[in-house]
């Protein structure tokens, strides 16, 4: 293990657990841990992302169970894996547009109650996890190379 390695699963640690205690106390369910990942397959390899997020689901999901939303989950940080060399912009720029992209699926198949009946914790979201994933993106950027 690498010092990047060890870095990028304590970024994914402190969002999930940002997002477990935020969506306990607040009630809403802010997807930490879903900008972290995005944010970080600019920087990890594709078996780093894979376990990154392997790790997030089983934390997130401790039921024997996995739901079709946790798939979905999975997918999006892999597909921004692949998807980042296809985008013809900065790295910081693409991982925000992830992000949102990230975040409005979610939203848009398992949510979209939320978009329609509470439009601020849906904004709110969107919000939050922008900040998350620029900071995680910044504090990982001032000592490793982003990929594009």
């Amino acid at each position: 293990m690498n010092i990047k390695t060890i870095s990028a699963f304590l970024l994914v640690v402190i969002g999930i657990l940002l997002q477990l205690l935020i969506g306990d106390e607040r009630g809403g369910w802010f997807n930490f841990a879903l900008a972290a990942l995005i944010a970080l397959s600019f920087f990890c390899t594709f078996f780093e992302i894979f376990f990154l997020t392997l790790f997030a689901l089983l934390v997130l999901n401790w039921q024997p169970g996995i739901s079709f939303e946790l798939i979905v989950f999975g997918i999006v940080p892999v597909g921004s894996f692949f998807f980042k060399k296809f985008i013809p912009l900065e790295p910081w720029v693409a991982n925000l547009l992830f992000s949102l992209a990230g975040v409005i699926i979610l939203y848009a198949l398992f949510g979209i109650h939320v978009v329609t009946n509470y439009p601020a914790l849906f904004l709110g979201d969107i919000v939050a996890s922008l900040i998350y994933s620029a900071a995680v993106f910044k504090a990982m950027s001032s000592f490793f190379p982003a990929e594009s």
